[in-house]
């Protein structure tokens, strides 16, 4: 028999780190958008994991806050790493 579904708690949808990859069905995805909060203060980073699109962002990056995955998933290693150590 399965397990009964673990109910989540307002603090804890509140520390969440919400995740999504944009990108096709068939290809590796071009984007990770993470948000979070901490404190009062709400975070988006929008990382670029797509090579072909890495001069677009360079070209928004004073208006937007987009971050360029150029050396795999060493932003992704962070976001895990948020998680971590602040027990998100």
């Amino acid at each position: 028999m399965p397990k009964p579904a673990k109910h989540l708690k307002l603090e804890d949808a509140e520390r969440g780190i919400y995740i999504d990859f944009e990108g096709t069905a068939v290809d590796p995805p071009s984007f990770l958008g993470a948000a979070w909060q901490d404190g009062g203060t709400m975070y988006f980073r929008q990382l670029v994991l797509e090579p072909a699109l890495w001069p677009a962002a360079e070209a928004k990056s004073t208006s937007v806050d987009w971050f360029i995955e150029a050396a795999g998933w060493g932003s992704v290693a962070e976001l895990r790493s948020l998680a971590e150590d602040e027990v998100r």
